[in-house]
C-alpha cells in the first residue's frame, strides 16, 4: 500500500523500543499513531525505513537507554534524525499500567 501523506517538512515523532535483534517502531504525525512496524535490529535499515515512509519530515525520535548503548543514538543523529535516549526510570507510569515482560532469559527462570 501507498501512503498519499505528505510529510515534507512535516514533523513525525518515532518512538523506538530496542531489543537485541528487532526495532519496535511507533510514528505520531499530528497527534495520530499512523504507523507501527518492526524491523532487523540494524540502525541503517531502520533510517532507510524511516525516510522511505516519511519521505522529506524532520524526524524525532527516542529510545531508552539500555544494553544497547549510544550507537544507535550516534547513527540517527549522523543521518539527520533528532535523537534523544532516556533514562528508563525516569519516565513516568500511571499506577494502572502493566509492566513491560519480556520473555525471561533461562538463567532468570532456573534463578526463580
Amino acid at each position: 500500500m501507498i501512503s498519499t501523506m505528505n510529510y515534507k517538512n512535516k514533523k513525525v515523532y518515532i518512538g523506538i523500543d530496542v531489543h537485541k535483534k528487532t526495532y519496535a517502531i511507533s510514528a505520531v504525525f499530528e497527534g495520530e499513531i499512523v504507523k507501527k512496524a518492526t524491523v532487523p535490529a540494524d540502525g541503517k535499515k531502520l533510517i532507510a525505513s524511516l525516510k522511505k515512509w516519511f519521505f522529506g519530515a524532520k524526524i524525532y525520535s527516542v529510545y531508552e537507554a539500555g544494553f544497547s548503548g549510544f550507537g544507535l543514538h550516534r547513527i540517527l543523529r549522523n543521518n539527520g534524525i533528532n535523537n534523544i535516549v532516556i533514562n528508563a526510570a525516569s519516565v513516568e507510569v500511571a499506577a494502572n499500567d502493566r509492566v513491560k515482560t519480556d520473555n525471561p532469559s533461562p538463567r532468570a527462570t532456573a534463578e526463580a
